[in-house]
């Protein structure tokens, strides 16, 4: 009689198991799908699996296939097809979020290489291609792309830094700016290549306009001086020569005059004094 009371037992026990493995079976619903994030997906669809107590692969396998639309399913065709004969769910989890992640990492670097500095400051650049990129695209891609977009004067600045972070390299981009803000030949660095090069031949252009303005300035100088010498001389020659020539006096009565006691011909000095004759000294 207890043999047969605990055999019943033992079956009411296994039936009543099974009736609450079908109602949890029942009652489980596995999350729509997120393709942008499938990570997510998994976590939300794992906790639901502990919810309703679903254990074994088969189960959890079957339940991801049934969620997926069509359009995912076919990322993981040869595994559906060809299923696993260990670990299915592992193996199909893996794969989906690999492949899907790497389509949609692709899908961001296109968008990400698309977007530019313009006038925010490289932290807030940095934070606005986070935003976008979301979880499925890794640091290192995003600090290729983040480096690629700040001005090059800054690059070879942070070069030297590689080793911090990407939020302390931002940071330190930011006081760079910062400091061009107030230092207009530092901001002229901050110009791309092309118009640094144009910037550059502008300036030297200007340097050699003003040198050149400088060289004819002294030039013209120079010129003015040897022609002002030129006529200094030529000037005072005629009027000694003419001083002479109108005179008609040697050179004893043009210095001592009637007090000369000396005469040299040709000389027409004549002297008040009667007794003395003329030029006859």
């Amino acid at each position: 009689m207890a043999l047969h009371n605990s055999v019943g037992n033992s079956s009411q026990t296994s039936t009543d198991s099974e009736i609450a493995l079908s109602v949890n079976r029942v009652a489980f619903r596995v999350p729509s799908f997120i393709p942008a994030d499938p990570e997510l997906w998994f976590a939300m669809v794992e906790s639901s699996f502990a919810n309703a107590k679903v254990t074994t692969d088969a189960t959890k396998f079957s339940c991801v296939i049934e969620a997926l639309e069509p359009r995912y399913a076919l990322e993981v065709r040869d595994i559906i097809v060809n299923k696993p004969e260990r670990d299915a769910y592992e193996i199909l989890k893996a794969e989906l979020v690999k492949r899907l992640s790497t389509s949609k990492e692709q899908k961001t670097r296109r968008l990400l290489e698309m977007e530019e500095l313009g006038d925010r400051k490289p932290s807030q650049f940095l934070r606005h291609l986070k935003g976008l990129a979301g979880s499925t695209v890794p640091e290192s891609m995003l600090r290729t792309l983040w480096f690629a977009r700040i001005p090059t004067s800054m690059q070879a600045i942070l070069a030297a830094h590689r080793d911090l972070s990407l939020e302390k390299l931002a940071d330190i981009a930011d006081s760079i700016m910062d400091l061009t803000d107030n230092c207009p030949r530092v901001a002229e660095t901050m110009l791309s290549p092309g118009d640094q090069l144009a910037a550059q031949l502008q300036q030297l252009t200007l340097t050699l306009q003003r040198e050149i303005a400088s060289i004819k300035q002294e030039v013209s100088e120079l010129r003015y001086q040897h022609k002002q010498r030129s006529r200094s001389r030529s000037s005072s020659r005629p009027r000694f020569r003419n001083r002479s020539a109108s005179s008609g006096s040697c050179w004893y009565h043009r210095k001592f005059g009637s007090n000369a006691r000396k005469c040299t011909q040709p000389c027409s000095f004549q002297t008040t004094d009667s007794g003395n004759a003329t030029g006859s000294r």
